[in-house]
């Protein structure tokens, strides 16, 4: 198999992407470690936190967003765009404004109508404009390419809320989570045939198809990522869905236009935290799916905490869209950075 010989790797990956890939695990612990250490906002009550963040550097929020649902009481949003909502108004509004590079305009547009709004702030930048806003501003160093500083991103992020004990993590669900990562990565890596390499195997099914990831609860944040990283390493088609939404319409749009619908492939993620009805949903989907002779396949989430889940899947999906840029023959590390307004 093309993947198993792994001579041309080097030549299509010129910045050694797959390691960035890797240390996911690391980078999580770092930011969590930093986190623990930066300063806090000056914050009396909170009744709203608001995410302001959009491209990469939403999708930490996205998976924060998600995680934290089921144990924060209070409200959280992403906001990826140019407006505040209403109801953003006060100190005790918390506006949490995360962007990569520091100088992405529709966070800087949320960070100025927060501002405006009296709202408490709290920018995560490596620089760039954000860090200039006046804000308690936490400072991180991140060399490799963007999409990769997820870790220490989210790392970051899960130290703030939990000092700000908005939902009950501890450190030693992080060491937990750290360990599995490591754990997981290890079949994942470049070295490992395919036939002991679930990453390369769910890559080879789904090359020269366009792909459309399927998540539920938990891992709804983590199809979004596993589409983005196909679009981004691979150059390739790829959109996501969430359960039980995509059950009540998806599977209606299975038949036209009939020759494009044989080129589709659906991979349907799996986690143990998944709601039974969701899981349920989720196979009669993909039955359904593999009845109309569509391509199908599942990938299942490792470790016993909904964290853990989250990130081992998302490890296995950036796995997946490296593989899928190896067969492509594209380097993974290149993009069209061209913003759309450029185009229009």
């Amino acid at each position: 198999m093309l993947l198993d010989n792994t001579s041309h790797f080097k030549e299509l990956d010129s910045q050694n992407l797959h390691a960035q890939i890797d240390t996911l695990p690391e980078n999580l612990a770092a930011g969590w470690t930093l986190g623990k250490q930066l300063a806090l906002p000056e914050l009396a009550s909170v009744k709203e936190i608001i995410f302001a963040a959009t491209g990469n550097s939403a999708m930490a929020a996205a998976l924060l967003e998600t995680y934290a649902a089921r144990t924060c009481s209070l409200p959280i949003r992403l906001v990826r765009g140019y407006s505040l909502p209403a109801s953003a108004r006060g100190a005790e509004t918390l506006v949490i404004a995360l962007s990569h590079s520091g100088n992405d305009e529709e966070s800087l547009a949320l960070v100025a109508a927060a501002q405006n709004a009296g709202c408490t702030l709290v920018t995560l930048s490596t620089g760039g404009k954000l860090a200039q806003v006046g804000a308690t501003q936490w400072d991180y160093a991140y060399s490799g390419q963007e999409n990769f500083a997820l870790g220490m991103q989210l790392g970051l992020l899960l130290a703030l809320f939990a000092r700000l004990n908005v939902i009950p993590l501890t450190g030693a669900e992080i060491d937990q989570t750290v360990r599995k990562l490591k754990s997981v990565r290890v079949a994942l890596r470049p070295d490992v045939d395919a036939v002991k390499n679930p990453a390369k195997r769910t890559a080879g099914q789904a090359a020269g198809r366009f792909i459309t990831v399927y998540g539920a609860d938990y891992l709804i944040p983590v199809a979004e990522r596993w589409a983005a990283q196909i679009n981004l390493l691979a150059k390739s088609g790829a959109t996501f869905a969430s359960l039980p939404e995509a059950d009540h319409n998806r599977l209606a749009g299975t038949e036209n236009p009939a020759q494009v619908m044989l080129h589709t492939h659906h991979i349907f993620l799996r986690a143990p935290s998944d709601h039974p009805r969701n899981r349920a949903r989720l196979e009669q989907m993909r039955q359904a799916f593999m009845l109309e002779a569509l391509s199908t396949d599942t990938a299942d989430a490792r470790g016993k905490t909904p964290l853990t889940q989250m990130l081992t899947m998302l490890l296995f999906g950036d796995y997946v869209a490296y593989y899928l840029a190896m067969i492509y023959g594209v380097n993974p590390a290149t993009r069209d950075t061209r913003d759309a307004l450029d185009v229009c």
